[in-house]
């Protein structure tokens, strides 16, 4: 009687079944990797309208125009008058030993619109001569691809 011999295929019986393993590997670590970077851009935090308000309001006491450019809107940045506006000096007569005169609030956020409130705080010599309490204004912010930008247009509704 004859003997059958099972034949294995693939598997650790050989080397042909090993040949296809380290591009097995490489393609696993590709997609593992690439589904990281895409998870990781996806949920990375995104500045915020506080945020760019922070850096705008940082820009502007410099007198920094590109980086305030940076955090104006597209269409804000085409204003008429927005290079004699950037020009003009700022800080504010609050403003002492280096620290702001203003207190950045938190946003109020309806789809791409963002309102964030900045409080700028009125110098006791002011307030002594009757010129009112700390002075609230509202900036609006608009939301250009994944980031917040300063908004004249929604500033002034």
């Amino acid at each position: 009687m004859a003997t059958i011999q099972p034949r294995y295929v693939g598997g650790s019986g050989g080397s042909k079944g090993k040949k296809g393993r380290p591009i097995a590997l490489v393609v696993v670590v590709v997609l593992v990797v690439g589904i990281a970077l895409a998870g990781g851009w996806y949920v990375f935090p995104r500045p915020s309208p506080e945020k760019t308000m922070e850096q705008f309001m940082e820009a502007s006491e410099r007198g920094d125009q590109e980086a305030l450019k940076s955090c104006l809107s597209a269409k804000s940045q085409k204003t008429r008058g927005f290079s004699q506006m950037m020009a003009m000096p700022t800080g504010g007569p609050g403003k002492k030993n280096g620290e702001p005169d203003y207190t950045i609030g938190k946003a109020t956020i309806e789809g791409k619109i963002a309102i964030v409130p900045v409080t700028y705080k009125m110098p006791e010599e002011a307030k002594k001569f009757g010129f009112g309490d700390d002075l609230t204004l509202k900036y609006g912010l608009v939301k250009e691809g994944r980031a917040w930008k300063v908004d004249f247009e929604e500033t002034e509704k």
